[in-house]
C-alpha cells in the first residue's frame, strides 16, 4: 500500500504536535527529514534532532521515532516527527514530505484502518477507540473503558460458533434422514434456534439503552410566547445564551447549547413560542419547534398560567413515545403550583435542580456490567441475523425446506460476522473510518 502522512495532533496551536507516516517508505523519509547526531537509528528509540525541509534548511528541532513492522500500531514501519506545535510548522513539514512524492495524505482513519486490515486491531476495537477518541463526558469515558474489556466481540463469537454448530445439524438431518426417523433432532435444533432467537433479541435492545450515554441527549424546550422558555435555558447553562425580552415572539430561531448532567450529553434547545405567526420569519421558527419535537428524548413543558388553553394545545402535539418534564415557569410570581409540575423560577433558581436530575433519572439505568451494543451498525446486524434465524425455524417446521434453514443460517452468520470483522466490505469500512480524524 502507499505511504501515508498526516498531522496526528488536533488542530491548532499546541506545546508538541506531530506528524505521522505509515508505509514503505517511511524509514526513508525519516532518514531524509530528521538529521541527528548518532550514525544508527534504532527502532522503538526516541532521537533529538533537525526537522528539515527537502533541501536541508532547518524547519525545528524535536524528538524522532521509528517503528518497524510489523511491531507497529499499522502493522506497517512508522515514524514520528514530535516536534513544537505551532500549526505553520505541522504544515510546511507535513507538506514537504507530500511534495517530496514519498507519501500522500491520509484519508480520516486510514492509520488505524491498516492496523485493523493488518490484524493489529479487531474491527470492534477500531469502534471502541473512536468511541474514545471522541469522549467529551464521564459516561462516554466510562463506556469506552468498559468495552475494552472484549466481553460484546466474544458473546458475538460465541453466538456465531452456535450458529456454525445448528448449521452442522441441519446439513447432518438432510444428508442423512434416516437417521431422525422420529423427528427428535429437528426438533432439537428448532429448540435451540428458538432460544438462540430470543438471546439475540436480549442483546439488540441493549443498543437502546446504552446509546443516550454514548451520543448523549437532546432534551427541547417549548412553551407559549413569553412563557420563559429563554430564561430557563440561561438558568440550565449558567449564562446568558438566549436573548430574553418581554416582547412575545423574540425568540425566532432554535437555540442550541450543549452541556453534561452528572456526565450525561445533554443539548437544550430553546424554541420559538407556539402562537399564531406574525410574520414569514416567525413561521419558519415556530415549524422548526414542531420539528424539534420529533427528535427529542425529553420535552420540557413550559407551562404558561395565563394562557392555559395554549399550553394544552402544545401538549397534545408532542409525540408520546416522547418524555415530557411539566414545569410551571415564573414560580416566584405565584402562590400555588398545579400537581404534577415543578415549580421553577430562573430569576431564583428554584427547581433548576429539580428539573435536571429529573432528566438524569431518565437515563441513568445503564447496566455496564453485562454485555452492551453501543453502535447503530452492531444492532442492525444483530437484528438482521436475528430476523434470518426466525426465517430458519419457519422453514424447520417444514420438511420439504429444511434446506432453506441451512442457507438462511450461513446468512445469519454472515451478518454476525460483520461485527466482528470476520467479513468485511468497503461499504461497513467506510462507514466506520470516515469518522476518524486524519491523523488516527
Amino acid at each position: 500500500m502507499e505511504t501515508i502522512g498526516a498531522i496526528a495532533t488536533p488542530a491548532g496551536a499546541g506545546g508538541v504536535g506531530i506528524v505521522r507516516v505509515s508505509g514503505e517508505n517511511a524509514q526513508e523519509i525519516f532518514n531524509r527529514f530528521f538529521h541527528t547526531e548518532y550514525a544508527e537509528i534504532e527502532e522503538k528509540h526516541a532521537y533529538f534532532g533537525k526537522v528539515t525541509d527537502r533541501e536541508g534548511n532547518a524547519l525545528d528541532s524535536g524528538i524522532g521515532l521509528f517503528f518497524k513492522g510489523p511491531r507497529s500500531y499499522t502493522g506497517e514501519d512508522i515514524v514520528e516527527f514530535q516536534i513544537h506545535g505551532a500549526p505553520i510548522i505541522l504544515k510546511r513539514l507535513l507538506q514537504e514530505i507530500l511534495q517530496s512524492g514519498l507519501a500522500r495524505l491520509a484519508e480520516p482513519g486510514e492509520f488505524t484502518r491498516r492496523a485493523f486490515l493488518n490484524g493489529k486491531l479487531s474491527l470492534t476495537e477500531t469502534e471502541r477507540l473512536n468511541l474514545l477518541l471522541q469522549a467529551e463526558t464521564e459516561l462516554q469515558l466510562r463506556v469506552a473503558r468498559e468495552l475494552e474489556k472484549g466481553r460484546m466481540a466474544r458473546r458475538v463469537r460465541e453466538i456465531r460458533e452456535r450458529l456454525l454448530s445448528l448449521g452442522s445439524r441441519v446439513e447432518a438431518s438432510i444428508e442423512y434422514p434416516e437417521d431422525d426417523e422420529t423427528g427428535s433432532a429437528l426438533n432439537s435444533i428448532q429448540e435451540d434456534a428458538s432460544s438462540l432467537v430470543n438471546e439475540m433479541k436480549r442483546l439488540s435492545v441493549t443498543y437502546d439503552r446504552v446509546i443516550h450515554w454514548v451520543e448523549g441527549i437532546r432534551v427541547v424546550i417549548v412553551g407559549a410566547p413569553n412563557s420563559g422558555k429563554s430564561s430557563l435555558l440561561n438558568a440550565i447553562v449558567g449564562y446568558q445564551r438566549a436573548i430574553v425580552t418581554a416582547t412575545p415572539g423574540t425568540t425566532r430561531d432554535t437555540v442550541e447549547v450543549t452541556t453534561d448532567i452528572e456526565g450525561l450529553r445533554c443539548t437544550f434547545v430553546d424554541t420559538a413560542g407556539f402562537r399564531e405567526p406574525g410574520d414569514e420569519v416567525e413561521a419558519a421558527g415556530i415549524s422548526r419547534a414542531r420539528d424539534q419535537l420529533e427528535l427529542a428524548d425529553v420535552v420540557i413543558l413550559v407551562w404558561d398560567a395565563e394562557n392555559v388553553s395554549e399550553s394544552r394545545d402544545i401538549e397534545r402535539q408532542i409525540p408520546a413515545s416522547t418524555f415530557v418534564i411539566k414545569i410551571q415557569s415564573k414560580a416566584d410570581l405565584l402562590n400555588e403550583i398545579p400537581p404534577g409540575f415543578v415549580a421553577v423560577s430562573a430569576k431564583t433558581g428554584l427547581g433548576i435542580g429539580e428539573v435536571l436530575k429529573m432528566v438524569w433519572t431518565l437515563f441513568d439505568n445503564v447496566d455496564l456490567e453485562h454485555v452492551f451494543l453501543f453502535t447503530e451498525r452492531q444492532k442492525r446486524a444483530v437484528e438482521s441475523a436475528t430476523s434470518e434465524l426466525e426465517r430458519v425455524l419457519s422453514f424447520l417446521r417444514d420438511d420439504r425446506t429444511v434446506e432453506m434453514a441451512a442457507a438462511h443460517l450461513g446468512i445469519a452468520c454472515w451478518h454476525l460476522e460483520t461485527i466482528i470483522g470476520v467479513v468485511t466490505t468497503d461499504e461497513i469500512l467506510d462507514g466506520i473510518f470516515s469518522n476518524f480524524c486524519l491523523g488516527k
